[in-house]
């Protein structure tokens, strides 16, 4: 995948951030290459939490590959699958 972008949303449980960036309910990021059965981390996010979500592990911030482009390489040598739609945080928050 080229030029992977992605989208990751706060809930009312959490805002989200990047470094230099104000926290909001919405970060936009990227784009990276990702070669075929690679991963790829990054700690470039961050956030703060706005609410406890009741002694309860809830998603509290939700990511999505918002655009990315193709490269048949891959394809033409070995299968691809499609994986999860999105990734969820599910995490409990509780306030002091």
């Amino acid at each position: 995948m080229k030029n992977v972008s992605l989208q990751v949303f706060g809930t009312q449980y959490a805002v989200v951030a990047i470094p230099g960036q104000p926290a909001g309910s919405l970060v936009n990021w990227g784009s990276v290459n990702i070669d075929a059965l690679q991963t790829h981390v990054t700690g470039e996010f961050g956030g703060r939490a706005m609410a406890s979500t009741g002694n309860v592990a809830k998603d509290i911030v939700v990511a999505r590959i918002s655009e990315w482009n193709a490269s048949l390489d891959y394809i033409l040598i070995d299968k691809s699958c499609a994986g999860s739609i999105e990734a969820k945080l599910n995490r409990e928050i509780r306030v002091s």
